[in-house]
């Protein structure tokens, strides 16, 4: 999945400082940055770790699919509007008419319900979608997410880690209990199987 645009941001560092009772004196603007830096770390590894994007955007899909599909769940959800849609059968891409794909339970288990003949029948092709997708601010998950965030971020803090000094990744800490049971309780897996026609 390939974000198209900023990310934006789940949990502010003004938030933080209150869910953590970190108090500091007037922060420097380097700081502030780097707190920022963190928390959307954080949140890039909680939403990775769900298949959960936390916020509205546009994303990008883009998968292999064999021949005579007629389905296919994606592998993050929500998604609530597909944009375009296109498929590549090997001599390039084809544009899809959006009413050839059909979004549907598109909160819970999102899946594209492709139109009969709408995808080549004698081969595979591979498929872009552009689509908007994320969580809102008040839906059940997205608050355990914005936890599930707090705890890895300030983790990283009383470890002394800084995103974007050296390689942050060598040293970041395993992530606790805690962190580890919210994200599993929120987490996404689609179906592993595909519908034929």
């Amino acid at each position: 999945m390939r974000v198209i645009g900023a990310l934006p941001q789940a949990v502010s560092a003004e938030a933080f400082r209150r869910a953590v009772h970190l108090i500091e004196t007037g922060p420097e603007p380097e700081d502030e940055a780097a707190l920022d830096a963190t928390l959307l770390a954080a949140q890039m590894v909680v939403e990775r770790a769900t298949n959960r994007p936390l916020g509205a955007r546009e994303i990008e899909l883009a998968t292999e699919l064999p021949a005579g599909v007629g389905r296919w769940w994606l592998p993050c959800a929500p998604v609530t509007e597909v944009l375009t849609l296109s498929y590549d059968p090997g001599d390039g891409p084809v544009a899809l008419d959006p009413g050839q794909a059909a979004l549907r339970f598109a909160q819970d288990e999102p899946r594209l319900d492709f139109a009969l003949g709408a995808l080549p029948a004698g081969a595979g092709a591979r498929i872009v979608l552009r689509a908007r997708a994320g969580a809102e601010a008040a839906a059940p998950e997205a608050a355990v997410m914005r936890q599930a965030i707090i705890l890895i971020a300030k983790e990283w803090h009383e470890a002394g880690i800084s995103i974007g000094e050296g390689d942050a990744r060598a040293a970041l800490p395993r992530m606790s209990f805690g962190a580890q049971a919210l994200i599993r309780s929120v987490r996404y897996l689609a179906p592993q199987f595909t519908g034929r026609i």
